[in-house]
C-alpha cells in the first residue's frame, strides 16, 4: 500500500515538472546565458527523473492493485529481495541521491543566475526582466526539489525501519521448528 507520504512526493513532482519547464522557457527567451546553460540542463534532468519515478510509482500502484485482488491473502514474503521489492519507488536509494543531486544543480543554477543579474543589472538590458523572473521560477524550483529530497529521505527511513521488522519477523518464523515435521529420533 502506498504511504500518505508518497503521495505527497509524487504530487511535489508535477509541480517541479511545471516549475522547471516554465524555468526552461524564462531562461530560453535569454537564449539560456542566463545561467550559462545550468538550468535547461538542470529542467531536462528534472523532468526526466521526475516522469520516470512518476511511471514506476504508476507501475507498483497496478502490481499492488493486481495482487490485492487476485490474493484474499497478504501475499507471503519469504526473502528480503520480495521485501525490498514492496518499498515504494520514492524511497529507494537511486530515488533520494538523485534528488539531492537535482537539489544541487539548481542550486548552482540559481547561484549563476544571480551573480549574471548582478554583473548586468547596472546596464539593465532588454531580459532583465525575464532572467528575474527565470531566477523566481528556479528558486521556487529550488524549494520543491529540497522538499522532495526530504520527503523521500524521510520515507526511506520509515520503509526501512518496516523492512526490517518484516525481516526479523520472517527470521524468526524459520528458525523454529515447523510442526508439520516430526522430530527426528535418535536410535
Amino acid at each position: 500500500m502506498e504511504s500518505t507520504r508518497s503521495r505527497q512526493i509524487q504530487r511535489l513532482m508535477f509541480l517541479s515538472i511545471f516549475l522547471s519547464v516554465v524555468t526552461m522557457a524564462l531562461d530560453g527567451v535569454t537564449i539560456f546565458t542566463g545561467s550559462l546553460f545550468i538550468s535547461p540542463g538542470a529542467g531536462v534532468l528534472t523532468v526526466a527523473h521526475h516522469v520516470t519515478i512518476l511511471a514506476l510509482a504508476q507501475k507498483q500502484r497496478r502490481r499492488n492493485a493486481a495482487i490485492a485482488t487476485t490474493t484474499t491473502s497478504p501475499p507471503n514474503p519469504a526473502t528480503p529481495t520480495t521485501i525490498a521489492a514492496d518499498l515504494d519507488v520514492t524511497a529507494k536509494l537511486g530515488t533520494i541521491v538523485c534528488a539531492w543531486l537535482l537539489f544541487f544543480i539548481w542550486l548552482a543554477a540559481i547561484i549563476m543566475m544571480a551573480i549574471i543579474i548582478a554583473i548586468v543589472a547596472p546596464d539593465s538590458g532588454p531580459g532583465m526582466g525575464t532572467l528575474i523572473a527565470a531566477l523566481v521560477f528556479a528558486v521556487l524550483e529550488e524549494g520543491v526539489i529540497l522538499a522532495i529530497a526530504i520527503k523521500c529521505t524521510r520515507e526511506r527511513r520509515r520503509g526501512g525501519a518496516e523492512m526490517r521488522a518484516r525481516f526479523e519477523i520472517i527470521k524468526r518464523m524459520s528458525s523454529q521448528p515447523s510442526a508439520l515435521v516430526a522430530p527426528a529420533q535418535s536410535c
